[in-house]
């Protein structure tokens, strides 16, 4: 995989990660229960019609000797470290330089019983056809925007906010197996500020794609 963030132009809005202060506000207290309780609003509203075993989710910190190792972590995470460590972005982790040549924690969160993010994965602009709502698109392509019904549990709003802010390098991989046709998709998303690498500015916010 590759991290890509956006330059900014003469013509770009620069947008920094403000919508973080929601969680900061909400998870003052007790981030791990803000993170479980809009994380499972999530696994909740896509709970697979017509089965009758409920939705099961499971989290696992693994720490210590099963931290990733760097061989492992590289296959992931090339190109994020010039981002991560700019001073734009170290200034919003309130952070010295981070080191990515280190064993590393990480938190995984897993369901079952659920549909997958559904909906096309090239999607990039909002559909005029509501027969099927795309739920890769609204999570991983919007910021701010909703694809949620009224009625469901979540809007996505705290509730995306909180994986990114729960990272300490404000990165997280998205796999999903989709229930339609067990296609699988995997991507990274990483919110942290506007930041410049060599004199050349860049957007907050980026992703890690599979290169291809």
């Amino acid at each position: 995989m590759e991290w890509r963030f956006d330059k900014i132009t003469r013509q770009t809005t620069k947008v920094d990660p403000s919508h973080l202060e929601f969680f900061r506000s909400e998870a003052l207290d007790d981030p791990v229960s803000a993170l479980v309780r809009e994380d499972i609003q999530n696994r909740l509203d896509a709970k697979q019609k017509g089965n009758t075993n409920p939705v099961f989710v499971r989290y696992c910190l693994v720490n210590g000797n099963d931290s990733v190792d760097m061989t492992t972590a590289s296959e992931y995470l090339a190109g994020l470290e010039p981002h991560l460590n700019s001073p734009g972005t170290l200034d919003e982790l309130f952070s010295e330089k981070i080191s990515l040549d280190v064993p590393m924690p990480f938190l995984v969160i897993e369901d079952f019983n659920t549909t997958g993010l559904k909906g096309d994965v090239l999607q990039t602009a909002d559909s005029q056809n509501n027969a099927e709502r795309n739920d890769f698109y609204w999570f991983i392509r919007n910021v701010g925007r909703t694809g949620k019904k009224a009625g469901d549990r979540g809007r996505w709003g705290l509730g995306k906010i909180v994986y990114p802010a729960s990272s300490m390098i404000r990165s997280f991989f998205a796999y999903s197996v989709r229930e339609k046709d067990h296609a699988h998709s995997l991507i990274g998303r990483s919110v942290f500020a506007i930041h410049e690498i060599e004199h050349c500015e860049y957007q907050s916010e980026g992703i890690g794609v599979q290169n291809v």
